[in-house]
């Protein structure tokens, strides 16, 4: 990515109160809401769709964690159980959170929805519970 195009980047996530930071990730994003950081893999090859799909995903568990929304997901809370049953309606929620935003930002292109294809709820659910181990034992 150019550093114009990253600059558009770090502004957006300025507008809705976070930082963004460019990182080797095992992902393609991620949020911290304890730095209020949005990561982004450093390696992503610009692609207007893509990147700013990523991005508003991102956002997307910012807004999540700034109202209270999946809770047991965004913030770790009610157990492990709680954690690997709310994911998927977590990330769903997220994905038409962040095409809305990008529909009323302009964007023209259609959503990816992340977590609406088969071999990514797999991965989802693979993934949650490794995440799960770590964070409750």
């Amino acid at each position: 990515m150019t550093k114009k195009q990253i600059s558009k980047l770090k502004k957006i996530c300025v507008e809705y109160g976070a930082k963004l930071v460019l990182k080797k990730l095992d992902s393609y994003g991620q949020y911290d809401d304890d730095k209020k950081i949005v990561y982004l893999h450093k390696d992503l090859i610009w692609n207007e769709k893509i990147v700013y799909s990523i991005l508003f995903h991102e956002l997307g568990h910012k807004y999540c964690c700034d109202n209270n929304i999946y809770v047991a997901y965004h913030h770790s809370t009610g157990g492990k159980q709680a954690y690997i049953l709310t994911a998927l309606r977590a990330e769903k929620f997220v994905d038409n959170w962040a095409a809305k935003e990008l529909k009323k930002r302009g964007f023209k292109f259609r959503y990816p929805y992340f977590y609406s294809v088969s071999s990514r709820i797999k991965k989802l659910k693979e993934h949650t519970k490794q995440e799960a181990d770590r964070y409750f034992n």
